[in-house]
């Protein structure tokens, strides 16, 4: 399979994986966000840098630790590169705290991300999101 239809596959792969995120943060679950990262993430996030197991779970110990959780609306989903095995992809949107009163901001957010299949499961390898500055 090639052109169009490859690329909407990817697209709708994509979409899973940012769905699934999405449940897994909305849940405040560690272990089951964890699991949607390889052993060798490196997640580049609005506040922090994190490579490795370790440090991606530390840096969801924070981001968990907020009043309600990270909330993300994706406008823009485009894979950008697909690879048996790995496809890379950008996505533009807004990004928000749901459930804490004190936090009714609504910030633009870009992601740039690589996602590979270990073991059967499409896990993230690289998750770099950033709110651009104004």
């Amino acid at each position: 399979m090639s052109g169009p239809a490859r690329q909407n596959e990817a697209i709708d792969l994509v979409r899973r994986i940012l769905v699934e995120l999405q449940d897994a943060v909305r849940a405040k679950d560690r272990d089951r966000t964890l699991e949607l990262f390889t052993q060798d993430a490196a997640l580049l996030g609005t506040g922090a840098v994190s490579f490795g197991r370790e440090a991606v779970s530390g840096y969801l110990e924070l981001v968990f630790g907020q009043r309600g959780f990270v909330r993300w609306v994706w406008d823009t989903v485009s894979v950008l590169d697909v690879r048996p095995g790995a496809v890379t992809f950008a996505a533009l949107g807004t990004v928000s705290l749901e459930g804490d009163p004190d936090s009714a901001a609504e910030d633009p957010i870009r992601l740039t991300c690589l996602a590979v299949e270990e073991d059967g499961h499409w896990r993230l390898r690289v998750f770099h999101g950033s709110v651009p500055a104004a």
